[in-house]
């Protein structure tokens, strides 16, 4: 654990910020970059729900997971952590974060998934 929190804090939330970049590209020029193809058509008002869903979670993310690692991994850098407690607490914080991220990120992979099907 004290190995893999420094690298996933450091990779994830970098290829987050490159997929949301990437995915709004793509989102315009599908759109070819027509207002009315964005935000008149269900296509597009579903993928701008899923775009305003994936910022928001990535927000969530930084806040809580990645937030949560650093003081969980303070804790656990410490050599006679006395802070059971505390570490028990921000396990469970942790843990919970890493759940909800899971579940909006599913939630945002079904709507792009209802998009590309056209409902």
């Amino acid at each position: 654990m004290k190995q893999i929190i420094p690298v996933a804090t450091r990779f994830i939330p970098m290829s987050a910020v490159a997929t949301i970049v990437f995915g709004t590209l793509l989102y315009l020029v599908k759109g070819q970059f027509n207002p009315d193809a964005l935000f008149g058509t269900q296509w597009g008002l579903i993928l701008l729900a899923a775009f305003v869903l994936t910022v928001g979670t990535f927000v969530f993310g930084m806040l809580f997971v990645v937030g949560t690692s650093h003081r969980f991994l303070e804790h656990l850098e410490e050599e006679p952590c006395t802070h059971t407690d505390a570490v028990a607490g921000l396990q469970r914080r942790m843990n919970t974060s890493q759940v909800i991220t899971l579940a909006l990120g599913l939630w945002i992979i079904g709507l792009m998934v209802a998009a590309s099907s056209g409902l």
